[in-house]
């Protein structure tokens, strides 16, 4: 996702579609924090397939590309 200026899932399809234009999107690595942000671009949520395996709910990943997308210097670590 980080190389590719995207946000993306795999089991959260509905976050993808739920996202509009211009809305800001924080992109969150497991056990790091936040490590980038963007804001979501024009056009539809795009769908790749991917891997036909157990480890992806229906073997796509469903992601939105980002505008002005900015990688943190450090990870904002969040307590949940």
């Amino acid at each position: 996702m980080l190389s590719e200026n995207k946000a993306s899932t795999h089991y959260q399809k509905f976050l993808m579609y739920n996202s509009e234009k211009d809305d800001v999107v924080f992109l969150y690595e497991s056990k790091v924090g936040i490590v980038a942000l963007g804001e979501v671009g024009k056009g539809e949520v795009m769908i790749k397939k991917c891997r036909n395996d157990d480890q992806y709910e229906d073997g796509n990943e469903y992601y939105r590309n980002l505008n002005n997308f900015k990688i943190l210097r450090a990870p904002l670590k969040i307590d949940f």
